[in-house]
């Protein structure tokens, strides 16, 4: 989501939603790779989205997560033109700009 190319900046957006299904437990030696697909863009209150994450151990899936994002009002849609919000720090915030 804070990837430049992701269409609806993560500044202004809720996480409104989480549910996490673990299948059996992850051991500390074992690899896991993640796979996250965005769906299901749909209007509510604003517009709303999934995010699903899959984790999977040698062909096994071991996690799975759904989160739904919401994003209030019709702003924010970097793919038509709207890039959000802009926040400019100020000194001393002790945020450190990159």
């Amino acid at each position: 989501m804070s990837d430049a190319s992701f269409p609806f900046p993560a500044i202004g957006s809720v996480d409104r939603e989480n549910t996490i299904i673990q299948y059996r437990p992850v051991a500390a030696a074992e690899t896991v790779s993640m796979s996250l697909k965005a769906d299901d863009l749909r209007h509510h209150q604003g517009r709303a989205r999934d995010m699903n994450v899959v984790g999977v151990v040698r062909d096994e899936v071991m996690w799975e997560s759904l989160s739904t994002y919401l994003r209030v009002g019709e702003g924010g849609d970097k793919e038509n033109g709207d890039p959000g919000r802009s926040f400019t720090l100020t000194e001393g915030s002790g945020v450190e700009h990159p």
